[in-house]
């Protein structure tokens, strides 16, 4: 008996039959990363917006794509160059492109429909330490925005503290938890490399930074990390780089650059 290949109708049925399957598959979280370091970001966008679709009450999903949405931009502005590697930090008094008004209300659109989806999750259990994690992301991505795009340090601080913050709680739940250690880690570096004025002026406040403490946290991420293991070892090359220091050797285990298990 002979079978006839399926065609019209019945071939576009089997195919939306077969179509969720399929879809459910894919990594789009690994293939937006794939994209996102390949510096390819409108391919990383779409990505992470199907990766939201799939599961819309993942909140790191969303921090996913406003940091697709964040590099786009600063790309776009020129703030990727290496004059922002240099430690001298030249790049804030040099005249750039001004933020896209568009672009920067899709990243913080995209920031508080994950805000929403992390404090949803703590609503329903207190020790989330997946969703204070993602909280602390989403602070420090609204801190670094602040920070790169707009020049505006203290607004840069204050919200980098809060994601401090819920990164100390995710820490004290699940210690062994070493992703925090990304966002704890950039928050200690930044306030110490402070300038000395603006550094003065953070301590009166409170805040306290150590740029050795910074790179001891980005460090244990970019070995032991699993969510940020790779973003880890992209900040670690820059600030190695700031330092005007080779990377240490032995920095990590893991293979370079990147691990499809991250």
């Amino acid at each position: 008996m002979r079978f006839r290949p399926l065609r019209g109708p019945a071939r576009a049925a089997i195919l939306l039959l077969l179509w969720p399957a399929w879809a459910a598959v894919v990594d789009y979280r690994q293939s937006g990363h794939n994209h996102f370091f390949n510096l390819e970001y409108d391919e990383a966008i779409q990505d992470y917006s199907r990766l939201i679709g799939q599961n819309p009450e993942d909140p790191l999903a969303y921090n996913h794509l406003a940091s697709a949405y964040l590099y786009k931009e600063l790309y776009r502005m020129g703030m990727l160059e290496s004059s922002a590697l240099r430690g001298d930090n030249e790049f804030l008094q040099q005249r750039r492109q001004s933020p896209d008004p568009q672009a920067k209300a899709r990243f913080e659109e995209t920031l508080e429909r994950g805000r929403r989806v992390a404090e949803e999750a703590l609503a329903r259990d207190r020790k989330d330490y997946l969703a204070l994690y993602a909280l602390g992301a989403n602070y420090a991505l609204r801190g670094n925005y602040e920070f790169m795009a707009e020049k505006a340090w203290f607004a840069a601080l204050r919200h980098g503290a809060k994601g401090r913050d819920y990164c100390e709680q995710a820490r004290r739940i699940k210690p062994d938890f070493v992703d925090v250690y990304l966002v704890l880690g950039v928050y200690e570096y930044v306030v110490g490399s402070l300038p000395l004025p603006v550094k003065v002026l953070a301590a009166i406040g409170g805040v306290h930074g150590s740029k050795t403490k910074g790179e001891q946290y980005v460090t244990r991420v970019a070995r032991e990390g699993n969510y940020s293991r790779n973003d880890a070892r992209v900040l670690l090359v820059i600030l190695y780089r700031r330092e005007r220091r080779p990377l240490a050797p032995g920095t990590w285990t893991a293979p370079w650059p990147f691990s499809t298990a991250c």
